[in-house]
């Protein structure tokens, strides 16, 4: 999922890294597919996106940015129809081996989804540029990890998290009620540890320096939006509508 209605495509910079990062992959590209989802006003970068994709969609959302609506809407409407489903952060930037290492887990016993990660770095400036040069520039297979400085998030539950397209329609996906900033990834993390076999691994993931966006915190530094209570998702109907916020049609 992605939103960037800056003039500059500040934002668009990391999107444009993890897309690249995800098409040097180990694993052949015949055997995975790369959908972006641009939620937007209107198909704001399409013409950049979508060559460095697999698949652009694009729904309408003007207002606060609604990330579970989003990973919803493009999960059910690709037209790629795969068994596993990888919920990728745009600011990622993943090491060569990322896709085939992950997808290999699923023939393991006893799992319907995972996170492929324990500790999260939020990498600084320089990092954050050195890792992208590294990595793409000049075509390292991973990024060396002491080289790189940031800020550790033990145990978070966002950036990135795998599961089996059954197990993500058995729990309904995202709480679509989230909006604005945090909450929708613990929820999910929740429910999928009531709903299947939920499994935790260690892999290195870097999250990309990006500006911090204006409104995220309030006063207190708390995450600002409408937060739900947690495990108490029960859609109604279907799920990640395209239109679900399209304003009505001109008569």
């Amino acid at each position: 999922p992605f939103r960037d209605t800056s003039a500059s495509g500040e934002r668009l910079v990391n999107l444009l890294a993890c897309l690249d990062a995800l098409r040097d992959q180990s694993a052949p590209s015949a055997d995975y597919a790369v959908t972006v989802i641009e939620c937007d006003t209107e198909q704001r970068w399409r013409a950049t996106v979508e060559p460095r994709a697999d698949e652009y969609l694009h729904a309408y959302k003007a207002g606060p940015f609604n990330r579970s609506w989003a990973v919803n809407a493009a999960v059910v409407n690709s037209a790629s129809g795969a068994s596993f489903v990888c919920v990728l952060d745009a600011d990622a930037l993943v090491d060569r081996h990322f896709v085939e290492r992950n997808a290999r887990r699923f023939s393991g016993p006893a799992v319907g989804a995972f996170l492929p990660f324990t500790d999260l770095l939020y990498l600084d400036t320089w990092s954050s540029r050195w890792a992208v040069e590294q990595r793409l520039d000049h075509g390292a297979a991973s990024v060396d990890l002491g080289r790189v400085r940031g800020f550790l998030v033990h145990r978070a539950s966002g950036m990135c998290v795998w599961l089996r397209r059954e197990v993500f329609d058995a729990v309904g996906g995202y709480d679509e009620r989230y909006e604005g900033w945090g909450g929708e990834d613990l929820d999910l993390v929740l429910r999928l540890q009531r709903a299947t076999a939920f499994r935790y691994f260690d892999d290195p993931l870097l999250h990309m320096e990006h500006p911090v966006t204006p409104g995220i915190v309030d006063a207190q530094g708390n995450t600002t939006g409408v937060h739900p209570p947690m495990l108490t998702w029960r859609p109604e109907g279907p799920i990640g509508s395209l239109t679900a916020f399209a304003p009505p049609p001109v008569r």
